[in-house]
């Protein structure tokens, strides 16, 4: 029972790291993205080949592999900032789908056989520094984004979303603003690869498909801009209800996939709604 309750909430602080990098976008510039998994993947990946292959003490490796997706996350932010709405998460959307493949095809990430044998953090440590490195993890992470909220450049970005092309008319920088959440975006979702590298102590390709966004994109979406805390509370709950589901149910095989259509479904009705709320808001301007 404790390995299960261990299980569980190193996946919701996955979750919740993954869902903090999308409120990054989602809650600051009003972009929805569909790459943070890939930037995970670079992270996860980064500290594991460090780690494994060149024998670099973990927190040297887990911090390069850190800074190495956000350094990737800018360098998406940079490829994708002349681009709005569905044409932007599109575009992010291939950037998963490629990250993935690349994953799959390249020799020094094993391709699809993956990375094993991957040291934890904090050595031979028990459950209870398992679980203070979880909350560790999300405290940096949540940390983070309250005080990126609360800063100058977290109330243009709030201005950005609300009306760009008013705060662009006052010279409000888009561009910085767009290339410094990348950044952080980058930093936090490479945070949570990391996690889930030294957790698994296993990463391989599948770990980091689009698909797997479903649970943090859903979270952001309901917490609807809320306190960092209220996204993982959030996205702890669904992990909850759909794991919960697996033991409920009459079959854990048909719970699962049952869970993630419910929420699925949940996602494109909280979508629409959100999509003609704005179209009559921007009609009433109009």
């Amino acid at each position: 029972m404790v390995d299960l309750t261990l299980y569980v909430l190193q996946l919701c602080v996955v979750v919740g790291l993954l869902a903090l990098a999308i409120s990054f976008y989602t809650d600051g510039l009003g972009y929805v993205v569909l790459h943070p998994f890939a930037l995970a993947g670079v992270g996860a990946y980064v500290f594991a080949v460090l780690a494994t292959r060149y024998q670099w003490p973990p927190i040297l490796g887990a911090l390069a592999a850190v800074s190495s997706a956000a350094l990737s996350g800018l360098l998406c932010a940079e490829a994708i900032r002349s681009l709005r709405g569905d044409g932007l998460t599109l575009a992010t959307f291939g950037i998963g789908v490629g990250s993935f493949e690349l994953f799959r095809q390249l020799d020094i990430t094993n391709s699809v056989f993956g990375i094993g044998s991957i040291p934890s953090l904090v050595g031979d440590g028990g459950r209870a520094w398992q679980v203070g490195v979880a909350l560790l993890a999300l405290l940096l992470a949540a940390g983070l984004v309250r005080t990126w909220r609360r800063s100058v450049g977290g109330t243009v970005v709030a201005a950005l979303r609300m009306d760009e092309w008013g705060a662009l008319s006052v010279g409000a920088p888009l561009v910085a603003h767009q290339r410094v959440t990348g950044l952080l975006a980058g930093a936090v979702a490479g945070l949570g690869g990391v996690y889930l590298a030294v957790t698994a102590r296993f990463v391989e390709p599948r770990d980091f498909q689009v698909s797997g966004l479903l649970v943090p994109l859903g979270a952001v979406i309901v917490a609807g801009g809320r306190t960092p805390w209220g996204v993982v509370v959030v996205a702890g709950g669904i992990v909850l209800v759909s794991q919960g589901a697996r033991f409920v149910g009459a079959s854990p095989v048909v719970a699962g996939p049952l869970t993630e259509i419910a929420i699925a479904a949940c996602l494109a009705a909280v979508l629409v709604f959100t999509r003609l709320r704005q179209l009559r808001r921007d009609n009433a301007r109009g």
